[in-house]
């Protein structure tokens, strides 16, 4: 996956040798549990290709219409200024500042918000 240096650091390599990484150069990685650290901690983001961004539309698109159709159903539905926040983690996430996962636990902070059982 191409990656893009948001903050420095050095990435060690399987032969010994050591890389010094910073913000902007450009890198190609495998997916494994440190290029995940590297994410979580903001020392990288993704490239978003147009095909990654069609499919991060789709996948935030099917969690809303799930959480709403699940809020028809109940009967009654309580607004809050949540929608504002799951507005802007959209965006992150299509900006690569974000994760698919942050945007279905701010959509499901908003259901459970909305929502009286």
């Amino acid at each position: 996956m191409d990656v893009t240096i948001k903050k420095p650091f050095k990435l060690k390599h399987l032969d010994g040798s050591i890389q010094e990484c910073r913000p902007g150069d450009r890198l190609t990685l495998e997916k494994s549990k440190i290029v995940e650290r590297l994410f979580d901690g903001g020392f990288i983001e993704l490239s978003m290709t147009k095909g990654r961004r069609r499919t991060l539309e789709k996948c935030m698109d099917a969690t809303m219409f799930e959480a709403m159709r699940e809020i028809q159903t109940s009967g009654y539905w309580k607004v809050k200024q949540i929608e504002k926040e799951v507005h802007e983690t959209y965006h992150a996430v299509l900006e690569g500042l974000k994760k698919l996962s942050d945007y279905r636990a701010q959509v499901e902070r908003w259901q459970k918000a909305g929502t009286v059982h």
